[in-house]
């Protein structure tokens, strides 16, 4: 799929990503042990999406100096910045 569909096929599900994913899979369990406890650090998060693992994120790593979240879909960001008052 060239590189524009994927980006208009993640943006037209943004409103209903978090809905769609299951995200307490092994496999979202294993991203988040990855992350170092307690060091202040920034911690980048690529394909972020909507932010599904921004709160354990969060949670995780209540001295984190920043999370930087990327992803390619804009609706996705945007549905990510209106749930998440941390500016962090």
């Amino acid at each position: 799929m060239p590189e524009i569909d994927k980006r208009t096929y993640f943006n037209g599900l943004a409103g209903e990503w978090d809905n769609l994913r299951r995200w307490t899979t092994p496999r979202g369990k294993c991203a988040l042990r990855l992350a170092e406890r307690g060091r202040r650090r920034p911690v980048l998060d690529v394909g972020c999406g909507t932010g599904i693992l921004l709160a354990a994120l969060l949670e995780q790593l209540p001295v984190a100096e920043c999370v930087v979240e990327v992803d390619f879909a804009v609706e996705m960001l945007r549905e990510n910045a209106r749930k998440f008052a941390d500016r962090r």
